[in-house]
């Protein structure tokens, strides 16, 4: 399975990793910013930057979408949006909703 990524909460980072190390699953496309982005970086793993939300929801390569904001109104709307989209949806829960 491929999987898009957006946000910004490092939470998520976990959950790439796990991905990336998969023969089966990849990374297609990511809008990430902020922590998730350093660690992205810091741990060496290739992503296709694309330029803003929508375009990583709708990437046709994609068949699922992690949702990771640290914001729980943006991980609210942001996950309606992919589900309206037609995308399956792996939201990794803010902190702060806890």
């Amino acid at each position: 399975m491929r999987f898009a990524v957006i946000g910004d909460a490092v939470e998520a980072i976990f959950l790439v990793e796990a991905i990336h190390a998969s023969p089966h699953h990849d990374v297609a496309s990511c809008c990430v910013t902020g922590e998730l982005a350093a660690a992205f970086a810091s741990r060496s793993i290739p992503l296709q930057l694309v330029s803003n939300d929508e375009e990583a929801i709708l990437d046709p390569d994609a068949e699922s979408v992690i949702v990771a904001f640290a914001d729980t109104e943006t991980a609210i709307a942001m996950s309606r949006q992919v589900s309206q989209a037609a995308r399956q949806v792996a939201a990794i829960p803010p902190a702060s909703a806890a």
